[in-house]
């Protein structure tokens, strides 16, 4: 039988005088990230304070052998992580148990997120790249999958809107990128703008302020 999902998570948060904040005194309220004064069973608001600094995530969920591999019950994209193991560290199956996990790393200010965004796969491969100023999204969006192809790369203005080159490649039903073009173009203060290429044969759609508009006229 498969191994119950088991999920760990363990935060450590770096105030700026660098001392350790624990999973037991982080909590997230209404999208504000709060440390704890003081621990207590119950939790009160009033006995919160709006964290600033780094925290780190890391969620562990399952260890896959050979049996859950044999074994019809087992997801299929529990066992693609196996294969991708296997083609990125060449090591027997039966050496090694597969463990699939995500390391997150971000920093808060004043409990909203404000700077980098970076998540890491049980490779080390830097699986999503993103960036927060006053809790917007920010600059370079890079999302990735498990062999560190590229799914998703675009832009975000100081607004947090969609600007700028943008391209998306289309994924198979587990989420890997079959390196096929999904489409590319421009966003414009978050709507499409301009020439936009769709699918792999090169088909072309024309945008005005997000809506679809005729070639233009040369």
């Amino acid at each position: 039988m498969i191994k119950k999902l088991l999920i760990l998570l363990l935060f450590f948060g770096f105030t700026y005088s660098q001392n350790v904040v624990s999973i037991n005194n982080l909590v997230e309220r209404d999208g504000i990230i709060y440390r704890f004064v003081e621990y207590e069973k119950t939790i009160d608001t009033n006995n919160l304070v709006p964290y600033s600094g780094r925290v780190y995530v890391r969620t562990e969920k399952i260890d896959l052998g050979l049996v859950d591999l044999m074994n019809s019950e087992t997801p299929e994209v529990l066992k693609k992580l196996v294969w991708v193991q296997l083609s990125l560290k060449g090591t027997r199956l039966e050496e090694e148990n597969i463990t699939s996990f995500i390391s997150r790393e971000f920093s808060v200010k004043n409990g909203i997120l404000d700077g980098e965004f970076q998540e890491w796969n049980q490779f080390g491969i830097k699986t999503l790249e993103k960036k927060y100023n006053k809790g917007k999204l920010i600059g370079k969006f890079i999302s990735r999958d498990n062999y560190g192809k590229v799914i998703t790369e675009s832009n975000y203005n100081t607004e947090g809107k969609l600007d700028g080159y943008s391209i998306k490649y289309e994924t198979d039903s587990y989420g890997y990128s079959t390196e096929k073009l999904d489409s590319k173009g421009n966003y414009k203060n978050g709507l499409k703008e301009g020439e936009w290429e769709i699918g792999t044969r090169g088909f072309k759609q024309y945008f005005k302020d997000g809506e679809k508009v005729r070639k233009p006229k040369n």
